[in-house]
């Protein structure tokens, strides 16, 4: 990301490099990567907001790409439930 690049050395977390930054700071990344290096994941996909997921295999978590502290994370169940975290 260009914002990692921007920061200042003493502003980087625990001294790790941009390029880790950019991966961990991304949960899309950090779920590829992790596979990548054979650690399980939950299944991780990008959501294109066309139609709503199979709901079929249980609920499924909504989370934006970034953000931290489970802001804006959500459990849905439901294609109406799905329909109003769309809006």
């Amino acid at each position: 990301a260009d914002w990692v690049a921007a920061l200042p050395e003493a502003q980087r977390f625990a001294n790790a490099t941009p390029a880790a930054i950019t991966i961990w700071s991304d949960k899309l990344r950090t779920a590829a990567a992790l596979a990548e290096r054979g650690i399980p994941t939950i299944p991780t996909q990008l959501e294109p907001w066309i139609e709503p997921p199979a709901f079929a295999a249980g609920p499924v978590v909504i989370k934006p790409r970034d953000g931290c502290g489970s802001w804006l994370v959500r459990r849905v169940a439901a294609v109406a439930q799905w329909e109003a975290v769309r809006q």
